[in-house]
């Protein structure tokens, strides 16, 4: 016989919770739970979470969205407004529900939360036409420096082409 571990009335848990045992909810979560286990809400109970467990019995309140690998009940006395994902699902006569059901067996994916790489922001650069008046380029692109105010052609490092001395071959 698998343990069970109680949330009992009058206590809140906030945050991620993990488990491999059943649990029964007689208080309140928010956050996600994700179990190994079973998971029953009782009548005063209340889960504003993203629920993963095997079998999900709900005679409480659930706020948001549960996955059950085998199936989930809702009581009469059930009040659900989430999306629910199972193989299986009864619903009582009596109780109250809204959100979406899928039923269809293909296996769910669980989430992964990683933070994106933050982009840089393209940023225009400011570079000099060809009248010597400011004007702006996308990052990266080829452009005269500022103050450059010659007509000649720019070489790598700034030199410019009317400085170079060519030596004659003998």
């Amino acid at each position: 016989m698998a343990a069970t571990t109680v949330i009992a009335a009058g206590s809140v848990v906030r945050g991620h919770l993990t488990g491999q045992e059943d649990l029964l909810l007689q208080g309140r979560v928010e956050g996600s739970v994700a179990l190994q286990g079973n998971l029953d809400i009782e009548a005063d109970a209340r889960a504003d979470a993203t629920i993963e467990a095997v079998t999900v019995r709900i005679q409480g309140t659930v706020v948001g969205r549960v996955v059950a690998r085998e199936g989930i009940e809702l009581s009469a006395s059930a009040r659900v407004r989430a999306d629910l994902v199972a193989p299986r699902l009864v619903i009582a006569e009596g109780a109250l529900f809204a959100g979406a059901i899928d039923m269809s067996g293909a296996p769910v994916a669980r989430p992964v939360f990683t933070a994106p790489a933050p982009a840089a922001p393209a940023q225009p650069v400011a570079t000099a036409s060809p009248v010597g008046q400011p004007s702006l380029a996308p990052v990266g692109q080829p452009s005269l420096a500022l103050g450059d105010d010659d007509d000649d052609p720019e070489l790598p490092g700034g030199v410019d082409a009317k400085n170079i001395a060519f030596k004659k071959k003998k």
